[in-house]
């Protein structure tokens, strides 16, 4: 006899699913997709942006926000990066630090100018 099964997906399970980081993806091998995730340590910070590095590449990260005192990327923090990549560029729509943090911006959010 045929056994019929009923999947339903709740909010808190969409929810769920939305804040798992997907597999990051070696930078060597990064494509322009819309949204994909790479990780590293940062090499350099140079104004607002910051170098990723992950032994098989690196690449410049543009967080999309001002960084401050409470949200500074440090030279040598490991950190994930979930994004659009686009010819050695990386938009960092969230920035996941090694402790779990998130930094994130609203994805239609300009990047700003900071002082």
């Amino acid at each position: 006899m045929p056994t019929t099964v009923v999947l339903s997906l709740t909010s808190t399970f969409t929810l769920f699913l939305t804040t798992i980081a997907q597999t990051p993806i070696p930078i060597r091998n990064l494509r322009h997709i819309p949204e994909t995730t790479t990780a590293g340590v940062v090499r350099s910070v140079v104004g607002n942006q910051f170098i990723l590095d992950d032994g098989t590449g690196q690449l410049i990260v543009d967080p999309g926000i001002c960084l401050n005192p409470q949200n500074q990327i440090t030279v040598g923090e490991t950190v994930t990066v979930i994004g659009e990549y686009e010819d050695y560029d990386f938009d960092a729509f969230r920035i996941i630090r090694s402790s779990g943090e998130v930094i994130k911006r609203n994805k239609a959010q300009d990047s700003p100018t900071c002082n």
